[in-house]
């Protein structure tokens, strides 16, 4: 890159003068100081995708517990497909919000080539390539335009408030057969394991250790979905 011209070409002009000399030297030394701010932001990303892929097989296993208890069927594959947009929506919605709020389209534009360019990486690499355009057409579905942008971004927070609550109650009314499953505790227990597996996300997302619920959080988790959960 032109930037970097400056560590290999041998100055042949003997009059630039050094303030010049330091300009340039800055402008690298502020590349490089970005480039590594970003690799960053990548390498978390791929910490919470990486960690969502991990935690497909407990989720498969709560799952068959949940089958059991209920004696009811759960429309797995469903599940886990809408669970994983959520989960890339929240991408969305946490690292715009708190790792690199967006000051214009071009900082937009990289925020979501890194979110994008993780989450490919991981399912490319488990065989998944064909759900990113699910993840992609989901995506639009939940904020309620085609394309994120800087001029959208507010409309974006408010859609992704406003449809929180909704998208849970919905994930688990379809997975679980849509009216069949609100017969019983079925519906209860699904809700209990998504907004369980939101919490431990954002957890991941903060590199925190201890993905233990917390006391307040057991509690919305129980108010939310009638569940009494133990840890």
């Amino acid at each position: 890159m032109g930037i970097f011209n400056w560590i290999s070409k041998k100055n042949k002009n003997d009059e630039i003068s050094t303030k010049k000399e330091e300009i340039t030297a800055g402008k690298a030394a502020a590349f490089n100081k970005a480039y590594d701010k970003v690799e960053n932001w990548f390498f978390l990303l791929m910490h919470y995708v990486n960690y969502i892929e991990d935690n497909e097989k407990e989720i498969k296993s709560t799952i068959e517990k949940i089958k059991k208890k209920t004696n009811q069927d759960i429309k797995d594959e469903l599940l886990l497909k809408d669970l994983l947009v959520f989960r890339y929506v929240n991408a969305f919605m946490w690292f715009f919000e708190f790792v690199n709020p967006p000051k214009d389209q071009n900082e937009v534009e990289i925020n979501i080539s890194l979110i994008d360019r993780a989450f490919k990486s991981v399912l490319d690499k488990n065989n998944k390539t064909d759900y990113f355009s699910e993840l992609k057409k989901g995506f639009s579905e939940y904020i309620g335009f085609n394309e994120l942008c800087f001029d959208n971004l507010e409309d974006f927070k408010k859609n992704y408030n406003k449809n929180f609550v909704g998208q849970i109650r919905d994930i688990a009314f379809e997975s679980a057969g849509g009216f069949a499953g609100l017969s019983g505790q079925l519906n209860n227990f699904i809700i209990e394991l998504i907004m369980t597996t939101l919490f431990k996300d954002r957890k991941v997302f903060d590199f925190e250790k201890d993905l233990s619920l917390t006391r307040e959080e057991i509690e919305i988790v129980k108010e939310g979905s009638g569940v009494h959960i133990q840890q």
